[in-house]
């Protein structure tokens, strides 16, 4: 019997946890909403389709850990898309060449080791026979050791 008291207690503390960080968000969303209503309905970047964006300070204290955005990262992802298309319909391929020049610096712009394949010929060359590496002889792909 204890331990059913004391489930019913855990479950009754989270539900009324709860019910303050929704009525926390409540209040939240209603200041945004008063605040737009304030600015003559004009739209602001604090409300998006009724979702509130919040700091990270603000996040914290609803009790907030973790928040995903995918419709914001599609967003960001079609935006390169298409000023990357843009930028081709005006240049053509030399739009790709300033790209490849520009994305060397980023942290991605090395795919290949960011992908893992420096680990994984290492490991290759510790673990695999030394006639399956001659695999790489005259290869063209990826060289760790070419990087400069």
């Amino acid at each position: 019997m204890r331990c059913r008291d004391e489930r019913v207690a855990v479950v009754r503390v989270e539900k009324q946890a709860v019910r303050q960080h929704l009525a926390s968000m409540q209040a939240f969303l209603q200041l945004s909403q008063d605040e737009q209503s304030s600015k003559g309905g004009q739209n602001d970047s604090t409300v998006t389709h009724g979702t509130p964006r919040l700091s990270a300070d603000q996040m914290k204290e609803l009790g907030i850990a973790v928040t995903i955005l995918p419709g914001a990262m599609l967003r960001a992802a079609l935006q390169a898309l298409h000023d990357f298309a843009a930028a081709l319909k005006a240049d053509g391929p030399l739009a790709e060449a300033r790209f490849a020049e520009q994305f060397r610096s980023h942290p991605l712009g090395d795919l290949h080791t960011f992908a893992g394949f420096d680990r994984i010929r290492a490991w290759e060359e510790a673990y695999l026979p030394v006639e399956e590496l001659e695999k790489y002889e005259g290869s063209v792909g990826h060289q760790p050791s070419r990087r400069g």
